[in-house]
């Protein structure tokens, strides 16, 4: 509630006051003069309806001058005007009791005693509450020229005193803003000899039920105890004073995802302040919640756009006593030991905060994490909206991070950091990929066959998370040593980015298998099916090593030493997704390795020596595994890995390997290709521009061990040789069927080959 508003409903107050007051008055000393409802009532109403913007229904009053003056009241009811109409007080059976011990004293001590009576509160869409339009103009000059008249203020206060026992009351409250409507009921109000410029007593007790099934949920007793004073002169209100002290503990508190207190968690709010008009100085407002307790004080000035001046200090506070009460601490389970010491100075909403805070032993649990963060310890630093870190740390299982720099903006956090780490270790970090467990089928009505569930989203929780949606971070990070799906990485650094859940890494540098590498990587967290772009340009790795750390059945499937770069993009991040969009490209140059799937061809020699009468010319191909330069180009698309194409130049003396093929996600193999060797007087069919002989193959299986597909090799090449010797035949059979011609007829068949 602003203070302004505030500030209206003190001026209602003290108006109502002085209604009832008037009330009182004419009550008690109208049964020795005049019939009340004859000639005191109409005053009453007349009274009520020049003051405020109400229409006033006043029932029958009755008079019983048994034990004091004691006035009955079979109803009152308050109704706004035009154009609400809206009921705002209702109330029967009520009784005003005035001993006569206090009349005798020369004063009037009043005693409202009702059950069960409405009251109705209406915030509209402009904001503002019915309460605050109830007042009249006219009403507090009204007021202040009869205190003028009057022997003051303090006359006032010394001989008028007013008490309530009001029990069973019903609040109900509706917001045109949010449409949330709700009802207190059962509320008791006692109020203890009211009066002005003297102390008196409040105590509020409730049971309340309010649940908007959103985000408020307030159920449980609730108690609210007061010692005030209100200073008030001539010239109208001056000052109040106020000791209270509101007790949560019986209440169970649910605030969207902020608040989630429970019934039996201790929650105390005491408040000592002194206020004026403008401006408020809180001795202390002091919040304890088990053992923790945090204290402000300060000064409170301009109502209307606060400005405050508060140090906040606290003893220190055990995390686990506010698991409890803070839902995020809940949902993190979150532990460790924190100190105050701030001070907030500055105008709302823009304040500035000043001093330290200090966290040690302390840990947490993120759902995007295997492992629990642990040895968290922190020195921050606050001026303005600035936080500076120093002695920052944590643990991941073996992993360590380190950091320093500084967050501004709590609103929206601007992050700037340097991470430094000797150790991180994502594969012990992270949990095992759903993609990894056979993708469960539902189905879906109307959507004709089952289509595969959902699988969850590791990074769901950032995603939905308020403070991480706002946030913009800046990292610089130094890491020693990173492990990633089997691969371990040396030396990186890399600049981070996060903002409007977008992960950029970027200028990232670093040592992995024995060589170097240079890479980007982009993850758009917005969706629940994160997309992601990366590149990479590496230099010198171990090729082995390299797909080792990823497929460790591929080990010595290719060998050596690679320069190349490569490009992949994709939404989703479990198997289903990656085969149905990844998407890639990229080439490699490895030099001095070998390649498994030349093994199959290193019998070819043997298997070509057994065609037919050619057999002898093709036996001495001789195929190595071992190559001096493999070269390839891929893409992947749908799920498969398409090899345009490799060169691979064999240790083998002028002999190479030249194919295309596919690769799937099952490691299934299909391959076309050539062996490029030297053979004595080639076919025409087989012989290439150099002059060497195109052996052709087909390779089919699981990527580590291919077979040959001989049949298909043996076919081509035999209808070379075959084409070829014919045609050697028939050109024999020419020459001697010329040398039986004469020179005419020879004429004819000049420079004629088949």
């Amino acid at each position: 509630m602003t203070t302004a508003r505030k500030s209206k409903f003190k001026k209602i107050g003290f108006v109502l006051g002085g209604v009832i007051g008037f009330v009182v008055l004419c009550l008690a000393l109208a049964p020795f003069f005049v019939d009340v409802n004859e000639k005191i009532k109409p005053e009453i109403i007349k009274v009520i309806e020049e003051n405020l913007n109400v229409k006033a229904d006043l029932g029958k009053l009755s008079l019983n001058l048994l034990w004091g003056v004691n006035i009955g009241m079979e109803q009152l009811k308050l109704t706004e005007t035009a154009p609400n109409k809206n009921v705002l007080f209702e109330l029967q059976n009520a009784s005003l009791n005035i001993p006569y011990l206090s009349l005798l004293m020369g004063t009037v001590s009043v005693t409202l005693k009702t059950e069960k009576p409405v009251i109705r509160l209406i915030r509209f869409k402009d904001g503002a509450l019915n309460v605050s339009k109830l007042m009249k103009p006219k009403a507090a000059q009204a007021e202040a020229a009869k205190e003028e008249s009057s022997s003051g203020s303090s006359a006032l206060g010394n001989h008028f005193s007013f008490s309530t026992d009001i029990q069973k009351a019903e609040l109900q409250f509706k917001d045109e803003v949010s449409g949330f409507n709700y009802k207190i009921e059962d509320l008791t109000l006692k109020l203890e000899d009211v009066g002005l410029n003297r102390p008196f007593d409040i105590l509020v007790k409730t049971n309340l039920n309010i649940d908007n099934k959103k985000d408020i949920k307030l159920q449980g007793a609730l108690e609210f105890e007061s010692n005030m004073e209100i200073q008030m002169t001539a010239d109208g209100f001056q000052a109040i004073q106020l000791n209270s002290t509101l007790d949560l503990s019986a209440i169970e508190v649910k605030y969207a995802q902020l608040l989630n207190k429970s019934k039996d968690v201790a929650l105390v709010i005491e408040t000592k302040l002194d206020a004026t008009k403008d401006s408020a100085k809180v001795d202390s407002f002091k919040m304890k919640a088990g053992s923790f307790e945090v204290v402000a004080a300060g000064t409170i000035s301009n109502f209307t756009e606060p400005t405050v001046n508060l140090k906040v200090t606290s003893n220190e506070l055990n995390l686990a006593h506010w698991k409890e009460i803070l839902t995020p601490l809940k949902d993190l389970d979150m532990e460790g030991k924190l100190n105050l010491d701030l001070s907030v100075i500055g105008t709302a909403p823009k304040f500035q905060f000043d001093g330290k805070f200090e966290f040690k032993d302390g840990s947490l649990k993120l759902a995007a994490l295997k492992p629990r963060i642990t040895d968290i310890h922190m020195t921050a630093a606050l001026s303005g909206q600035t936080v500076r870190f120093k002695n920052t740390g944590l643990k991941i299982a073996s992993s360590d991070l380190q950091l320093d720099g500084h967050v501004t903006n709590f609103a929206a956090p601007e992050v700037d950091l340097t991470l430094k780490s000797k150790l991180l270790n994502l594969d012990e970090m992270l949990p095992p990929a759903a993609a990894d467990k056979a993708p469960k089928k539902v189905e879906t009505a109307g959507s004709g066959p089952a289509v595969e569930e959902a699988e969850a989203n590791p990074f769901a929780s950032i995603s939905s998370n308020p403070t991480l949606k706002n946030m913009n971070l800046k990292v610089y990070a130094q890491v020693q040593k990173l492990i990633v799906k089997n691969a371990t990485v040396q030396d990186l650094n890399a600049d981070i980015y996060f903002k409007d859940l977008i992960f950029t890494l970027k200028n990232a540098s670093l040592k992995a298998f024995q060589g170097t590498a240079k890479a980007f990587l982009q993850l758009d967290l917005n969706s629940t099916a994160p997309s992601y772009q990366f590149t990479s340009d590496v230099n010198g790795i171990d090729i082995n090593q390299a797909i080792v750390s990823q497929f460790k059945e591929l080990d010595k499937s290719l060998t050596g030493k690679a320069n190349g770069n490569i490009i992949m993009s994709g939404v989703g991040l479990n198997s289903a997704q990656l085969r149905r969009n990844l998407k890639g490209s990229g080439k490699f140059n490895i030099k001095d390795g070998a390649w498994s799937g030349a093994v199959p061809l290193k019998k070819i020699g043997e298997k070509l020596a057994k065609i037919p009468k050619v057999g002898e010319k093709l036996s001495e191909i001789k195929v190595d595994d071992r190559f001096k330069v493999f070269n390839i180009d891929f893409m992947i698309q749908s799920g498969v890995l398409n090899i345009q194409k490799v060169f691979i130049d064999t240790l083998q003396n002028n002999t190479a390997i030249e194919s295309s093929g596919t690769i799937d996600f099952d490691q299934n193999l299909r391959m076309k290709g050539n062996i490029i060797a030297p053979i004595k007087d080639a076919p025409k069919d087989l012989k290439t521009a150099d002059g060497r002989a195109k052996i052709p193959f087909e390779l089919e299986g699981k990527a580590t061990a291919p077979s040959v597909e001989w049949e298909k090799t043996i076919q081509v090449i035999g209808k070379a040789y075959a084409k070829d010797e014919g045609k050697k035949l028939l050109n024999k059979g020419l020459e001697k069927v010329q040398d039986k011609l004469g020179d005419d007829v020879k004429k004819l068949f000049k420079g004629f080959k088949f």
